[in-house]
């Protein structure tokens, strides 16, 4: 096996990694300037199959194939305009929403008020999902697809997961701008990806029943 790939897979499930119980504590902060949003696992950002498979395409290629390259790893390139977005997760239910915010995201994990999923789960109860994402490793990222392609984030990513240091690649891909959501199923999960645009909503959950 490719060494990047052992590396790749080593990851730390410690309880320092829980994220708060409360949806509205503890936030992730996403910034997309590109207004293409990549969502995979985190495993993949250190898999150089993956990483190949873009090496040929450019930043500004087509969604649709960066997309087909996405789902071939479990994940999905998904439109949405271009903004800060908070990143909120329900951990009873699974439930992860990203809204584009005012303007200010990315200060920091400030405490804010709870968010309400109930609105955005009606309104996407009404939806089919337009993806779905495949989470083997109990932890997801969001990055914007300009990020995806700045050799020098991805390369020190790299470097930090074949090193063991987990948490601090996870961190550092925080600080550049990205969102990471830890805390699925230890045997994997399958989620339903939907977008309410009027709302500049993306929204994910287990809809697929095993």
């Amino acid at each position: 096996m490719d060494e990047h790939m052992t590396c790749a897979q080593s990851a730390d499930f410690g309880p320092d990694e829980v994220r708060p119980a409360q949806p509205g504590k503890g936030l992730e902060h996403l910034k997309v300037s590109s207004g293409r949003v990549l969502i995979i696992d985190q495993f993949m950002l250190a898999n150089d199959q993956f990483l190949s498979k873009l090496k040929g395409l450019d930043p500004g290629a087509a969604t649709d194939s960066l997309g087909v390259v996405a789902e071939q790893y479990g994940g999905c390139v998904v439109e949405t305009a271009p903004g800060a977005y908070l990143v909120y997760r329900d951990p009873h239910q699974a439930v992860i929403v990203l809204q584009r915010g005012d303007g200010t995201a990315g200060q920091g994990n400030e405490q804010v008020q709870e968010f309400d999923f109930a609105p955005v789960l009606d309104a996407c109860a009404r939806l089919e999902p337009a993806y779905h994402v495949f989470v083997d490793t109990r932890c997801l990222v969001f990055l914007d697809m300009e990020l995806l392609f700045n050799k020098d984030v991805i390369d020190e990513y790299k470097t930090l997961r074949c090193r063991g240091k987990d948490k601090e690649a996870r961190d550092f891909l925080r600080k550049s701008g990205a969102a990471v959501r830890y805390g699925f199923n230890r045997y994997g999960d399958e989620l339903g990806v939907f977008q309410v645009p009027a709302e500049n909503i993306i929204a994910l959950w287990p809809d697929v029943v095993g």
